[in-house]
């Protein structure tokens, strides 16, 4: 996806609309998908805390087992983006040109809610969607012309109910003990949500995903393809990688590596996160998504992700 063509201060103004529709979808979407390919993250309530909180595993539920959960997910993202706005003469030809600096920082707050069956021992079925989406986009632009300067800001919002996503998981593969496992997964987003923070079209995503356990050492990793509809969106590949140490039989701490290509850049992200089985049966999860390269954000822009999952 392309950011617009600036077109005067007009477009230097509502830069930050389209940033926030243009760099959630790119940097966001791979994590926030994942999330309910890990609620299958561990095959019973015992196992459960070991299971990522972003990466996909090589587990299914179990046949009967539902999820139900909500994540709350705050983030904050930052660009900069620099115009030159011509002057024109009587005539209306440009002779000099004003130059505006805007520092774009979007804050986003998002909520979700699933639901996930093991509808046989090797098939995982569900969905999510987001209730709630809001973006506030704040300004700080400066304008230069002939070594004056002139700071001004704006704000602006966009909220909206999100899409619908259908998510399967399919277990392809377990080793007799259970300790390693291979799924493959699919998930379809549909674009049911409002104009202004929905997708346009519907992207159709596939991809393996692996589990090993050794200890209290739970290794998982996932490769995934992303095909959109829409010719205004990319296709992307997507690479995540987690291990998960068990802490007692309570809490598992998680390191997490993201990373996903399209239209030949780079997005890499880093995750650390926690697990904790706070009742029989109901777990809390959390974690910290922290940029490490993108064409358009800034080094250390985050998403913090705060979840509950209730397990039956």
């Amino acid at each position: 996806m392309s950011l617009c063509h600036l077109q005067r201060l007009h477009c230097i103004i509502s830069l930050g609309i389209m940033l926030g529709l243009v760099l959630i979808p790119q940097t966001a979407a791979a994590q926030i998908g994942a999330i309910g390919g890990s609620f299958g993250g561990g095959a019973g309530d015992d196992m459960y805390h070991r299971g990522p909180v972003l990466t996909e595993s090589g587990y299914v539920l179990d046949k009967g087992q539902l999820t139900l959960g909500t994540y709350f997910i705050y983030g904050e993202l930052k660009d900069t983006s620099v115009d030159y706005i011509p002057i024109f003469d009587d005539y209306g030809f440009p002779y000099a040109y004003i130059r505006g600096d805007d520092e774009v920082t979007l804050t986003s707050t998002q909520m979700t809610v699933s639901a996930f069956y093991g509808l046989t021992e090797k098939l995982t079925v569900g969905g999510y969607l987001y209730p709630m989406l809001n973006y506030d986009i704040d300004h700080d632009i400066t304008f230069s012309y002939q070594g004056a300067s002139i700071d001004t800001s704006t704000s602006e919002s966009i909220s909206g109910f999100g899409d619908l996503k259908l998510y399967s998981k399919y277990q392809l593969w377990k080793q007799e003990l259970g300790r390693t496992r291979v799924a493959l997964f699919g998930l379809i987003t549909l674009p049911t949500g409002d104009d202004e923070v929905g997708i346009e079209g519907t992207i159709w995503t596939a991809g393996i995903a692996g589990s090993h356990r050794r200890g209290r050492w739970n290794l998982h990793g996932d490769a995934s393809v992303s095909i959109p509809s829409d010719e205004n969106y990319d296709t992307s590949l997507s690479f995540d990688a987690s291990a998960v140490y068990a802490v007692g039989a309570k809490v598992g701490l998680s390191g997490e590596v993201l990373a996903s290509v399209s239209d030949g850049e780079t997005y890499l992200d880093i995750s650390p996160g926690l697990r904790f089985k706070a009742a029989p049966n109901i777990f809390v999860s959390g974690a910290l998504v922290v940029n490490l390269q993108s064409p358009e954000l800034s080094a250390f822009d985050y998403q913090a992700f705060l979840g509950l999952d209730l397990l039956f």
